[in-house]
C-alpha cells in the first residue's frame, strides 16, 4: 500500500467477499501473490487509511477499549464499506453516529451519501430545514443544486405552516376583535383573552407543543421526499 508492505495474518481479511474470492483463485505453481517476494498491491488506498483498519482488525490490546478518533473511524468506515467488510463497518456507523456532535449539517449528508448511511443523510436533511439560517450558496453546492432546491422548497412549506398555525383572520369569541389564535387552542380566541383563563406559561406551553408537532411533521415530509435519494 503506497509502497509500504504490511504483513498481516489473513484470517480477518477472509470476512471480506471481496478477498474471500481474491484468496480463493486459482493459481499457478509460480508467481503467487500474497507473499512477500510478491505481495498483493492495493492501488489507489492510503497507508495511513489502511493503518486504521488494521487498528481495529487487529488491536495491540484486544481486551480494552479501542480509541480512535473520528477522522480514523472515517477511514475505517471508507475501507470497510469499499471492502464489505460488514461488522467492521457497523462498528464504525456505531461509533461515529456516537460523534454526530462533531459533525455539521453539510458533513452529515456528505458522509451519509458517500457511505450509503440513510439515517445521517436524512438527519442531515432534517436538521438544515430547521435551522434559522438558509442554505448557504456554498451548502447548496456542496449538496447539489438539485437537493438545495428540495430542501428550501420544504423550509418555505415549513414556515408557512408555522405562520399560518399563529394567525387567524377572524373576530376573537369572547373580546370580538380580530387577533391570533393561540396555537394548539382549537377555539377562535385571541391569546389576550385565552390568556385571562391559561396564563402566559400556558399560551407558551401551547405555543411549544404546536411548533413541536409541526417539526415532527416535517421530519417525516423530509423522510418522504428524500427517500429515494442515494
Amino acid at each position: 500500500v503506497e509502497n509500504t508492505l504490511f504483513k498481516v495474518p489473513k484470517n480477518h481479511f477472509t470476512t471480506s467477499s471481496i478477498f474471500a474470492t481474491i484468496f480463493t483463485l486459482p493459481s499457478g505453481e509460480k508467481d503467487v501473490e500474497g507473499t512477500e517476494e510478491r505481495p498483493f498491491t492495493l492501488h489507489g488506498i492510503s497507508a495511513v487509511h489502511f493503518e486504521c483498519l488494521l487498528k481495529v482488525m487487529y488491536p495491540m490490546m484486544p481486551l480494552t477499549e479501542l480509541k480512535l478518533t473520528r477522522q480514523e473511524w472515517c477511514s475505517v468506515l471508507k475501507l470497510s464499506t469499499m471492502w464489505e467488510f460488514t461488522k467492521i463497518r457497523k462498528w464504525a456507523i456505531d461509533k461515529l453516529s456516537e460523534m454526530k456532535a462533531e459533525m455539521g449539517e453539510i458533513e452529515m449528508i456528505e458522509f451519509g451519501t458517500s457511505f450509503d448511511v440513510k439515517e445521517w443523510r436524512l438527519e442531515g436533511y432534517d436538521s438544515l430545514l430547521k435551522r434559522g439560517k438558509t442554505i448557504t450558496d456554498e451548502e447548496a453546492e456542496r449538496l447539489g443544486w438539485k437537493i438545495a432546491a428540495k430542501l428550501l422548497r420544504l423550509r418555505e412549506r415549513f414556515a408557512s405552516t408555522l405562520i399560518g398555525t399563529l394567525a387567524v383572520g377572524e373576530a376573537c369569541t369572547l373580546c370580538n376583535q380580530t387577533g391570533r389564535a393561540v396555537p394548539g387552542q382549537n377555539s377562535s380566541q385571541c391569546s389576550r383573552c385565552c390568556g385571562l383563563g391559561v396564563g402566559v406559561a400556558g399560551i407558551i406551553s401551547r405555543y411549544q407543543n404546536a411548533v413541536s408537532r409541526i417539526r415532527e411533521g416535517h421530519t417525516e415530509a423530509v423522510e418522504k421526499e428524500f427517500q429515494m435519494e442515494h
